[in-house]
């Protein structure tokens, strides 16, 4: 869907344009990853398909399938998919592939709320995939803080050079569980059916660069 037809339809339609405004809120900011200590910057990390389909699912199932940026410039191509894991809550994968050669896997968790969960530095993210305790340290979400009006805020945690492996426990776990731990606040959530698919195919969209 283009962006152009997304937006004829908010003008004609209030309440779509409101959705519209809503989905942009749960874009996550990946304006800059770590990698080996240098940040790559990043933008729209998510696509106009992820903001159409919140339009017509109203944010349950949230999954923009297999995205690819590519950045020039940089020198970078990035692979990525979003998943609403909680109705406040979305997680995104990411694969950049660096002009050195370099590679590496991301979890990213943005959280949409009228008060600050402070995501903690250190072991602040615990996936469960059938019972199988699978722990994410990073440096919080210090970094990724934003006030956006209408008392909303928004906080993005990265995960960074995160092991394949445990997206392939996930992706095939029968359950998959997600908790998030914050100085205030902890929210939990999880990969659903269809998510778990969306993961799969993101591992196949780069199961050969990883060879």
């Amino acid at each position: 869907m283009r962006l152009a037809t997304v937006q004829a339809g908010m003008a004609r339609h209030p309440r779509l344009g409101q959705k519209w405004k809503a989905a942009r809120l749960f874009l996550p900011d990946a304006s800059a990853i770590k990698y080996d200590g240098h940040m790559k910057s990043m933008s729209k990390i998510l696509s106009t398909c992820i903001v159409a389909s919140f339009l017509v699912s109203g944010c349950v199932g949230l999954n923009s399938g297999v995205k690819t940026t590519v950045d020039p410039y940089k020198g970078t191509e990035t692979k990525h998919v979003a998943i609403m894991v909680a109705g406040d809550l979305t997680a995104t994968i990411l694969r950049v592939q660096l002009a050195d050669g370099k590679t590496g896997y991301s979890l990213g968790v943005t959280f949409l709320g009228t008060d600050w969960m402070f995501i903690d530095s250190g072991e602040s993210c615990v996936v469960l995939a059938d019972g199988e305790r699978l722990p994410f340290a990073g440096e919080g979400s210090w970094k990724f803080r934003e006030v956006l009006g209408g008392n909303l805020i928004r906080e993005t945690a990265w995960y960074v050079l995160i092991p394949r492996e445990r997206l392939v426990k996930i992706a095939n776990a029968q359950q998959a569980s997600l908790k998030v731990y914050g100085t205030k606040l902890t929210r939990e959530g999880r990969f659903n059916e269809a998510g778990r698919k969306a993961i799969s195919k993101f591992l196949a969209a780069t199961e050969s660069e990883a060879k």
